[in-house]
């Protein structure tokens, strides 16, 4: 029944029999044609200092002290705006 159940539920959600799932690896041209089509691109910038630590969050983190944090920020923050357009 759980097997019915999960099949039905893929067929509903994704419209496919069946995920099947590969260890391709994509070329420079095929990664080249994909991105040229993007119209936006985002970049996640991850501060790994947080003033509590969730246990649900999968990130490297770190509790909050400003004597490791200032360091890090002052550090990365030239090299970011560096890459800005």
């Amino acid at each position: 029944m759980e097997r019915a159940i999960r099949q039905f539920l893929l067929r509903l959600f994704t419209g496919q029999r069946a995920i099947v799932l590969t260890n391709a690896i994509p070329s420079r041209q095929q990664l080249r044609d994909k991105l040229g089509k993007l119209e936006t691109l985002g970049l996640y910038l991850h501060i790994p200092f947080c003033e509590q630590i969730c246990p649900y969050c999968p990130y490297n983190k770190e509790l909050y002290r400003e004597r490791l944090a200032e360091p890090y920020c002052d550090a990365s923050w030239p090299r970011w705006t560096s890459m800005r357009r």
